[in-house]
């Protein structure tokens, strides 16, 4: 049985390299974002994922 799904769930990718050519230089130029969840245990008002940004 072929599933397209779980093949695309297992995908890899490069990592991120660890110096570019290129900085940013202004705000939100170039951002980073993380998700993660769900988690365990909810959070605040029930919330079971983290969402995180860093410019």
């Amino acid at each position: 049985i072929f599933c397209e799904i779980c093949v695309c769930a297992k995908a890899v990718r490069k990592p991120f390299p660890k110096a570019s050519n290129t900085r940013a230089k202004t705000y939100n130029e170039r951002t980073h974002s993380d998700l993660w969840g769900p988690a365990t245990v909810q959070g605040f008002k029930g919330k079971k994922y983290m969402l995180t940004f860093t410019d």
